[in-house]
């Protein structure tokens, strides 16, 4: 008679390894994903002359870092009929990630000041959303992939041998 093979899976080490999975998950779908959607949409989007009403970079401090958010008030127009909007990037929050923040709120502050105007480019199908920065930041992407591949990576191991299991043979 054929010795039996028995699988011991250890379901604590897969419990264990699922939040460091979702943390990884949870970047990538709910921020490297959307962002990298979004731009291909925005490449798409036609551009029109727009005014800023208000530019500012805002910095906020901490202990040990600074955090900055390029911010602005815009309005534009789209076949004769006028539209206002705040979204400045991409992303909507702030950072420290390189200086995209930084360069980006001192050119529209540099702007504002001198009654430039500005670039936006806007949905045509939906000319209320628009955006006057639609590069993709790769800095912050990466940054956030390291999330993604560290947490995911070890919590998907980690679920991965906890439900595979140890195969023994029975004799």
């Amino acid at each position: 008679m054929p010795a039996a093979v028995k699988t011991e899976r250890s379901w604590i080490l897969a419990l264990f390894g699922l939040p460091f999975f979702c943390v990884g998950a949870g970047f990538l779908l709910f921020s490297i994903a959307p962002a990298l959607y979004d731009a291909a949409r925005m490449a798409l989007w036609p551009e029109t002359p727009g005014t800023l009403l208000q530019a500012q970079l805002v910095a906020s401090h901490s202990d040990n870092s600074t955090t900055y958010k390029a911010t602005a008030e815009y309005r534009y127009n789209v076949a004769g009929r006028g539209y206002r909007n705040s979204r400045v990037a991409i992303g909507s929050g702030g950072d420290n990630i390189g200086n995209f923040q930084q360069e980006l709120g001192t050119r529209l502050e540099k702007a504002y000041r001198n009654s430039q105007p500005v670039s936006v480019w806007y949905n045509p199908k939906n000319p209320q959303e628009s955006v006057l920065n639609r590069d993709i930041r790769w800095g912050l992407i990466g940054f956030e992939m390291i999330f993604v591949v560290i947490f995911g990576g070890v919590g998907f191991g980690l679920m991965f041998f906890g439900l595979r299991g140890i195969k023994s043979v029975d004799s």
